[in-house]
């Protein structure tokens, strides 16, 4: 037993959770909250992987220890903290109400240094578990349900529903704690843990690049990504171009410019719904894919967008097309749109 076959072991998890920590520094996409959290998840791992190794030594001394039984309760208290802490990531803040199991949890194992109601060693050093002593699994149990939930919501707010990665974290999560709290798997919990965590970590990347920084509506390349990639799901196409937005930049300076993007493209999020994209293709243009949608209720949407900005100080021309090929539709709500804005020129010269 030693540090240096501490690192041999748990190797593979030291280089993945340095790496993590490493780019977490230099993190530019999430809050300091959300990067809290993650390295607070990093800390309780690599304390839980030194608890296992050592807690695997003294389990092999031929007589019972208060730091094997010390060992056993941070496991037990540690292992579900760690899932309630990816809870508190996929949310980018802490919920208290969450803590509540954790700290219950904490308190019955921490019975174990006077009672046997949780677990207990007997004189050769054997493992006996109690009733209680299944509060861990309960409370890891409860902590995974949610973080599938929230896992599931966090991924249907992403257009196209990326199933693969959906079915792949829910699957890691439950079949971690079963092999781990039924059929006490070594070092498993830690390794497939943090590898999780640095998926969803990437994932949260993935989708940044896809982001117009300004806006956080999706980006030019991904509009022509996804015309093709989901050619024969637009049912129509909205073309949307603000109005005046090059006077307000020179009359008022570029921040108000870019607080009237901010502000119109907050009231297009308001309005669309999981079956519609919403996309910044130029500076003072925007283009909604609807999939799967009836007329009528792309009408509706067009009406509701229209209505959003009218609330506020800026206005918007817009064009709606429906049916047919969407490099069709393009064309055509295009052409609508500018018709639109020609009779607001008209209309404002006028008056």
């Amino acid at each position: 037993m030693g540090i240096q076959d501490y690192v041999i072991q748990n190797y593979i998890f030291l280089v993945v959770s340095t790496g993590i920590l490493a780019v977490s520094i230099h993190d530019v996409y999430l809050n300091r909250t959300t990067i809290l959290i993650l390295r607070t998840i990093l800390a309780v791992v690599f304390i839980l992987s030194i608890v296992d190794y050592v807690e695997t030594w003294t389990s092999s001394l031929d007589h019972p220890t208060q730091v094997r039984i010390l060992l056993s309760v941070i496991g037990y208290t540690l292992r579900p903290t760690a899932i309630m802490l990816a809870i508190f990531m996929i949310h980018h803040r802490v919920r208290l109400v969450l803590l509540i199991p954790a700290i219950v949890n904490a308190l019955i194992y921490s019975t174990a240094f006077f009672s046997d109601i949780t677990f207990s060693y007997d004189e050769t050093n054997s493992f006996h578990r109690q009733p209680l002593g299944y509060s861990f699994v309960v409370v890891s149990l409860f902590y995974v349900v949610i973080l599938c939930y929230n896992l599931v919501r966090s991924f249907q707010s992403q257009h196209g529903f990326e199933w693969i990665l959906v079915i792949y974290f829910l699957s890691v999560a439950v079949l971690t704690v079963i092999l781990t709290f039924f059929f006490d798997v070594d070092g498993l919990f830690n390794l497939t843990f943090i590898s999780s965590i640095l998926l969803y970590y990437l994932d949260i990347y993935i989708q940044h690049t896809k982001l117009d920084t300004l806006t956080g509506l999706y980006n030019r390349q991904v509009f022509y990504t996804d015309m093709k990639k989901y050619h024969s799901s637009i049912t129509g196409i909205i073309s949307i171009d603000m109005n005046d937005l090059k006077v307000l930049n020179d009359t008022e300076g570029h921040e108000s410019g870019d607080k009237a993007l901010k502000t119109i493209s907050e009231c297009f999020l308001k309005c669309v719904n999981a079956k519609s994209w919403v996309y910044r293709v130029g500076g003072d243009e925007f283009v909604i894919f609807c999939t799967r949608q009836t007329e009528k209720e792309m009408q509706q949407l067009t009406e509701n967008l229209r209505a959003a900005v009218n609330e506020t100080d800026y206005s918007c021309c817009f064009g709606l097309a429906t049916g047919g090929d969407p490099e069709e539709m393009l064309r055509e709500s295009d052409r609508i749109m500018y018709d639109e804005k020609a009779r607001f020129k008209v209309g404002r010269d006028y008056n």
